[in-house]
């Protein structure tokens, strides 16, 4: 229903995108995403899968807070994240 990443600094572009092509051939219908980049406050990604792929759906960072897309509603603030 829903798979979740926590992405650090050293996760290349590839392994990003190697994972969430996963997830859509396994088809995931959820997939949330927490960066946390160094010196910065952490983001929110939240992508609901649709025909071609993963749309994203919303995208918050620096303290923003947000109701996230997924099966169960849940309000994620990024400030709480690190």
């Amino acid at each position: 229903m829903l798979a979740v990443e926590v992405w650090s600094p050293g996760n290349n572009r590839e392994e990003r995108d190697t994972k969430i092509a996963g997830y859509a051939a396994a088809r995931v219908p959820y997939l949330w995403v927490v960066e946390l980049p160094d010196d910065e406050p952490a983001r929110f990604r939240g992508y609901r899968l649709g025909e071609s792929g993963y749309r994203q759906e919303v995208y918050v960072a620096a303290g923003e807070a947000v109701v996230a897309p997924g099966p169960v509603p849940i309000s994620v603030n990024t400030a709480d994240l690190r």
